[in-house]
């Protein structure tokens, strides 16, 4: 199976928007029997991303981060 990993702080009005904007690619791959592993919030932070990634080895991570 495969497997995706997303980071979605959500620290201001920006990150909060791109977080909105990624529940629909959620949405897209879990109807693809994607397994979606999703740091939303205070779950994205680097001990919680390190620990996804060594536990599941994602094929896909996507970063999301504001200027």
């Amino acid at each position: 199976m495969s497997t995706l990993l997303l980071t979605r702080p959500e620290h201001d009005d920006t990150t909060y928007y791109l977080s909105c904007w990624c529940k629909e690619a959620i949405s897209f791959a879990e109807n693809k029997n994607i397994k979606v592993l999703d740091l939303n919030r205070e779950k994205a932070n680097k001990k919680e991303f390190e620990s996804r990634i060594n536990t599941f080895c994602p094929n896909l991570i996507v970063l999301e981060w504001a200027w």
